[in-house]
């Protein structure tokens, strides 16, 4: 814009009201209507019993080297293999 000129006002368009309307239509809530039951529904169904499945210790053939000693001379060799990486760069 320039300056010393102005813009021109212009008026906002007349906007139509809606019409207002039944929020609630009767024939449709009557409708759904429940008839209240004559006897009082039962509250509480038991549950069926609980079977508690029971374990078998399986060890048929065990391993000749334990697990953990594995993981340890890996994690031994990762560290031998770091130390070694520290050294040579420097």
């Amino acid at each position: 814009l320039s300056r010393g000129s102005n813009l021109p006002t212009v008026q906002t368009p007349p906007t139509p009201t809606i019409v207002a309307t039944q929020t609630i239509n009767p024939t449709l809530v009557a409708a759904f209507i429940v008839a209240e039951t004559p006897t009082r529904l039962p509250t509480f169904t038991p549950a069926t019993p609980l079977a508690l499945p029971t374990f078998v210790d399986e060890t048929a053939h065990p391993s000749r080297i334990p697990a953990g000693l594995v993981i340890a001379s890996f994690g031994l060799i990762g560290l031998i293999g770091a130390l070694i990486s520290f050294l040579r760069g420097r």
